[in-house]
């Protein structure tokens, strides 16, 4: 069975001064930068940085809808209907993001070249919710540079 695993991002070559390592490792990050990234690389790059971004997206929805459930569970007096509206406003806009992405996915695939998400800014939360270090809002901002530069 033929196990074969690759990268876009490394270089694999075996015959750079006989040394079979030579390709990998601070080499493949000198050639890539000696080399800018082919139109296709680029298109590859943002399908790849959205698909992952909806993947997150989607977990948190995931995350927040099972904890909407147990609040509706648990709460039979509905003394807390703001934290459940407020937890369908915020997978409204996390759905919503999901599917701007989807659309530029499609235009990319579609040979568009100015194609880009709707929404560029990530998602807001409550300060208690949102820790200072979050990953979508640094995906977001590589997205935001990615979709300027490219």
């Amino acid at each position: 069975m033929n196990t074969e695993i690759s990268s876009p991002n490394l270089n694999t070559t075996t015959t750079t001064n006989g040394n079979p390592h030579a390709g990998i490792g601070v080499d493949a990050d000198l050639n890539a930068d000696l080399n800018p990234p082919t139109v296709d690389e680029q298109r590859q790059y943002k399908v790849q940085l959205l698909l992952h971004i909806n993947s997150i997206l989607l977990a948190r929805v995931i995350q927040m809808n099972n904890s909407l459930q147990n609040s509706l569970q648990n709460n039979i007096n509905n003394s807390n209907n703001e934290n459940i509206i407020r937890i369908q406003q915020l997978i409204s806009q996390f759905l919503k993001r999901v599917h701007a992405n989807l659309q530029c996915i499609s235009q990319i695939n579609q040979g568009i070249p100015s194609a880009k998400p709707l929404i560029l800014s990530p998602p807001q939360l409550a300060r208690q919710q949102q820790p200072p270090q979050d990953i979508l809002a640094k995906l977001y901002l590589l997205l935001t540079r990615v979709f300027e530069i490219w």
